[in-house]
């Protein structure tokens, strides 16, 4: 192949391979040229992208450190006594036992309960300690009391199988 290109070559006229060198030339600085024009047109979007990928690591950091110092934690000690009696223990260590009016038990896993007043943010940690233990409210009827901040509350608890 390269003879074959020499004798291309020596058999065109100084002026031919003059105007074919001109051509190739331009050629060449065309390629580069639209090299460059694509690579800074890309450039644009792709430098945002990085942007989005860089802050999304960092949720994703900071989500594995949250993930790491969660399982760190000791595990909670669930209760294994029925549910109303986990209910009751609870609300009496809450000091709420005057706010409770009923309990039904429909199951041993699941349990309906009637607070006359209570202050809804002692209800909400109330809620907090009992998911702790896997408890879960299936279902709520809350009433705001004419003193801001006092609830009644009928709600429906039942506790899930840990996963």
């Amino acid at each position: 192949m390269k003879n074959g290109v020499q004798t291309f070559w020596q058999s065109r006229a100084p002026s031919e391979r003059r105007t074919i060198s001109i051509m190739l030339m331009v050629l060449i600085l065309s390629l580069c040229g639209w090299v460059l024009y694509s690579a800074a047109k890309a450039r644009g979007p792709l430098s945002e992208n990085v942007m989005i990928l860089r802050s999304q690591a960092v949720g994703v950091a900071e989500g594995a450190a949250e993930l790491t110092r969660l399982r760190a934690l000791p595990q909670a000690v669930l209760s294994s006594a029925n549910l109303r009696d986990l209910l009751l223990q609870q609300v009496e260590n809450a000091g709420l036992s005057s706010s409770l009016l009923n309990t039904s038990t429909q199951s041993s896993n699941h349990v309906e309960a009637v607070f006359g007043v209570i202050d809804f943010r002692q209800w909400l940690k109330l809620v907090e300690e009992l998911h702790a233990q896997n408890v879960r409210v299936e279902s709520a009827v809350v009433e705001a009391l004419a003193t801001p901040g006092l609830v009644s509350i009928t709600a429906t608890l039942i506790r899930v199988q840990a996963r």
